[in-house]
């Protein structure tokens, strides 16, 4: 796997991590065939789940990537998956993430990166 792609989903994991995105972790997938980064997400809200897929399609857009699934239709779907190929990042509603529990199923890929909390900037 480059190390562009994992600089890059570190890069995404910071940047969603300051528009409130929680407990996110990037996962190395390159054992599988589905991708090479899964990044998990946890948003507050249905509604924030919503602007932070849009804010991950802007961000490797502008990078060059495409994607290859549609937008999320549905106004309160607790999981949206964003498929860039190579970079999967899956958004989930707090209930969502606890109830799949992904990190159990991919119990062993590495754990490349890992936010807790959001480092959203408090400067006024």
């Amino acid at each position: 796997m480059e190390k562009k792609i994992v600089d890059i989903s570190i890069e995404l994991a910071d940047f969603l991590s300051s528009k409130k995105a929680e407990d996110i972790t990037v996962l190395e997938m390159s054992k599988t065939t589905i991708a090479d980064i899964f990044i998990l997400v946890t948003s507050n809200s249905f509604v924030h789940s919503k602007i932070l897929e849009d804010y991950t399609q802007e961000f490797l857009e502008t990078r060059g990537y495409r994607r290859l699934n549609r937008p999320n239709m549905f106004p309160e779907n607790p999981w949206i998956l964003v498929d860039f190929g190579e970079i999967v990042i899956n958004i989930f509603v707090k209930e969502a993430r606890e109830y799949y529990n992904i990190e159990k199923l991919w119990y062993d890929a590495k754990k490349v990166y890992e936010i807790k909390e959001s480092k959203v900037d408090t400067k006024e």
